[in-house]
């Protein structure tokens, strides 16, 4: 409650992803209710080193709703941006676990 109830909390923040230097990802669920298709497009559009993945049957906490997608999308890229920063090509690695 603390967060809507500041005034700032309705600031975009938007026009800032375009100073990001460093890759960046999102990751949203296909139910998302709170990550626009609008901030979809403004991440995917500041640059071309952005990823984006969508967890199809998960909403706004994808990480809980399909934590193997989530840790595994995470893990891809960690390693394709640390490769891209080092020079030396990285393959993915598959998520496990029970």
């Amino acid at each position: 409650m603390a967060l809507t109830a500041d005034e700032g909390s309705d600031e975009s923040l938007l026009g800032l992803l375009p100073r990001l230097t460093a890759p960046a990802l999102l990751i949203s669920g296909g139910y998302d209710p709170l990550t626009s298709p609008e901030q979809r497009e403004a991440f995917r559009q500041a640059s071309p080193r952005h990823r984006l993945i969508e967890v199809t049957g998960a909403g706004h906490f994808a990480h809980a709703d399909d934590p193997l997608k989530y840790a595994s999308a995470v893990s891809d890229f960690v390693r394709s941006a640390a490769g891209d920063l080092s020079g030396t090509p990285a393959g993915p690695v598959r998520a496990t676990g029970s």
